[in-house]
């Protein structure tokens, strides 16, 4: 009795040692899954793929004792013709171990195999999917996105606590089911069509809108050029065909001459008026007397013949010209020599300089001392006729001031050189050189060179319909709808996935790799529970056969309370997986049938997973089996070095895998395949 007791104890002691591992396997898994690519591309890589051959060995332990326990001696020993029962118990126990080592070794690298040839068979289309629901993944890992229509999974994936178990499977619930697929297709969709509008917009900001900018601003210049000329022609037309408006201007004109010349005479009054004093300290500067002294000088002294004089006289009337002195104009007849002082002489000159300068000003010749005279003198008409030309009236050189029809005939030339003159004009300044004089905003806006000069311009960002004027925002979302980004993503998907993931595509392994991440995560957890679950089945037999019934009631009680409680109590949340799948089938694969029932059994399967990693993720158990797991010895440079037990190990496993990689090909139908990547939950860069 002892000895049964005790036997019954250490088949516990191992189904429990087995259970705790698979247990730590399945909490580890879903915590590295669950990690972003970088961080397994990096400091997590042999991580995983130390756990990857760990849950093989374990799972393949589990499901070769499971198989080989169920089987019966007779059919291990297929090729011989007594009966099982024939044998002796040592040699039948010796026949199952060999048989359990056997297929252990044999299913550890078939396991592999396996997942090799699954995602080397799958469609282009399928390892595309799978790339797309990794892409989410990250995205959804970072809190960028979330899932349009599935606010029951977004709320589970915002729970911190339930989080890693829904990023982990992601990629696994996209492969599983074509609905959750398609809508994630359609949130990638839209996820790329903001991505890509984003740099878009970027684009445009920095290349696009300076064209647009560029453009906007030639032609608002070439509207304000034209619009202007085309006023300056209207206005010179309207009052060329006006006559009113002709004899109003000359009128106007003959009205500022009088009050400009009464002003004229009142100024040259006051000059001649003022010609004394202003003068007086000329007359006294000791320079300019000076000077004088040394012209006298020559004239009286140096010079004996009367050019000579008159060469001094000249010279004398330049030099004081040229002093800064206002108003005056000094003749060499001017100049005097003789009698009175030196000021008295010079105040003489520059007097007669003065009045000189003012009748050449104001046109009064020097008998003319009334206003009434001026005004019958021929220089009154010459002053008037400068007058004239400044306001823009042209009139002949011998034009009378009494002649006011000559004014009419000039106002009326003004015009008709306006009207001749204005489209020459804006013709050589313009870029667009519109001949037509009488268009309106609009109709100049349609121009043929409008169009041609905003394409040349603008480019590859130039719209047809353009509009001139168009708000910038505006013109960007017309641009923006023209890129056409969701027909363009499907279109590059079902274009490109074809080739790009088909075999000897530049992303067929990638596509590979991100099929292994989709599928090594719910297969491997699958396993696991099926291992476990086929032991506890056979352990409960065994013990409730051979040894008291309180050992295998003792099992299903440590069974229910680790396993089946857990689990009911994720299935009784509010936000269950179960729950969250069964509504998301309803909504998705109303017309099939056979996917509603196998969502709603991965949504079971899920709420076991969160079941039991809500419960255990922080046991000890897991971290007592992730220190042997992932400790790892480094060489000096810092590189990891396996174990001789590891790398033993993958030389194995590469071996089995070259030698049996035909199978595949027959089991799922495919072609020769390229080398595994040990690390099945990578995706390569």
């Amino acid at each position: 009795m002892v000895v049964r007791n005790a036997k019954a104890i250490l088949l516990l002691a191992f189904f429990f040692i087995y259970f705790g591992l698979e247990l730590s396997f399945n909490l580890l898994l879903v915590d590295v899954y669950s990690l972003p690519l970088e961080d397994l591309f990096g400091d997590k890589h042999h991580h995983a793929a130390r756990l990857e051959l760990f849950g093989r060995m374990l799972s393949g332990f589990g499901l070769s004792l499971a198989i080989v326990s169920f089987v019966p001696v007779q059919k291990l020993l297929f090729w011989k013709k007594e009966p099982a029962s024939s044998l002796p118990g040592k040699q039948s126990l010796v026949v199952k171990g060999v048989a359990f080592l056997v297929l252990w070794i044999a299913l550890v690298p078939s396991l592999r195999l396996f997942v090799d040839g699954w995602a080397h068979a799958t469609s282009s289309d399928a390892k595309l999917s799978a790339v797309r629901a990794i892409a989410y993944r990250e995205a959804y890992l970072n809190d960028l996105v979330e899932i349009d229509r599935f606010d029951e999974f977004n709320a589970i994936a915002s729970d911190e606590a339930r989080r890693d178990l829904v990023i982990a499977l992601l990629p696994s619930l996209a492969f599983s089911s074509t609905g959750f697929n398609a809508l994630i297709e359609r949130n990638v969709e839209a996820m790329a069509d903001t991505l890509l509008s984003n740099r878009q917009k970027s684009q445009f900001a920095k290349e696009g809108l300076p064209r647009l900018r560029e453009f906007d601003a030639l032609y608002q210049s070439e509207l304000r050029l034209y619009m202007n000329a085309q006023k300056k022609r209207q206005q010179a037309l309207s009052a060329l065909n006006d006559i009113d408006t002709l004899e109003a201007e000359t009128a106007a004109h003959v009205d500022a001459i009088y009050l400009y010349l009464e002003n004229s005479w009142k100024r040259y009054v006051t000059g001649i008026d003022e010609t004394y004093d202003d003068i007086k300290q000329y007359a006294s500067n000791d320079s300019i007397q000076d000077a004088h002294r040394q012209f006298k000088d020559q004239y009286r002294d140096d010079c004996k013949s009367q050019v000579c004089k008159d060469n001094v006289k000249v010279r004398h009337a330049n030099w004081l010209n040229e002093l800064d002195i206002p108003m005056m104009y000094v003749t060499p007849d001017d100049i005097l020599f003789t009698l009175y002082g030196t000021e008295e002489r010079v105040r003489s000159i520059l007097r007669k300089g003065r009045k000189n300068a003012l009748r050449y000003v104001y046109h009064v010749d020097e008998d003319i001392e009334e206003y009434e005279q001026w005004l019958l003198s021929p220089g009154v008409s010459e002053h008037a006729r400068l007058y004239l030309a400044e306001r823009g009236v042209a009139l002949a050189e011998h034009w009378q001031l009494q002649n006011t029809s000559a004014i009419f005939r000039a106002v009326t030339q003004k015009y008709q050189s306006q009207v001749d003159k204005v489209w020459p004009e804006y013709l050589q300044g313009s870029q667009f050189k519109v001949q037509n004089s009488t268009m309106g905003q609009y109709d100049f806006s349609l121009l043929p060179i409008v169009e041609k000069k905003a394409r040349s311009i603008m480019g590859r960002f130039y719209l047809t319909n353009f509009t001139p004027g168009e708000s910038e925002s505006a013109y960007l979302q017309r641009w923006l709808k023209s890129q056409d980004n969701i027909s363009f993503i499907r279109m590059l998907s079902s274009t490109a996935a074809e080739a790009a993931f088909s075999k000897g595509g530049g992303l067929y392994q990638i596509g590979v790799d991100a099929v292994k991440l989709s599928i090594v995560p719910q297969t491997s957890i699958l396993l696991s529970f099926i291992a476990v679950f086929a032991l506890a089945i056979k352990f409960i037999v065994q013990l409730f056969k051979g040894y008291p019934k309180f050992y295998a009631v003792f099992l299903i009680g440590v069974m229910t309370i680790v396993l089946v409680v857990p689990t009911v109590k994720s299935v009784t949340d509010s936000h269950s997986y179960s729950a969250m799948m069964a509504n998301f089938s309803e909504e998705f694969h109303k017309d099939d049938p056979v996917s509603r029932v196998k969502m709603k059994l991965f949504g079971v399967a899920l709420d076991l997973e969160n079941g039991v990693f809500t419960a255990y993720r922080h046991n000890p158990a897991k971290q007592l089996v992730a220190a042997p797991l992932f400790h790892f010895q480094k060489n000096e440079k810092g590189e990891v070095v396996e174990s001789t037990a590891v790398t033993s190990l993958r030389y194995y496993d590469d071996a089995f895998n070259t030698v049996f990689s035909f199978l595949p090909s027959h089991v799922f139908g495919f072609s020769e395949r390229d080398g595994f990547n040990a690390n099945v939950s990578l995706i390569k860069p």
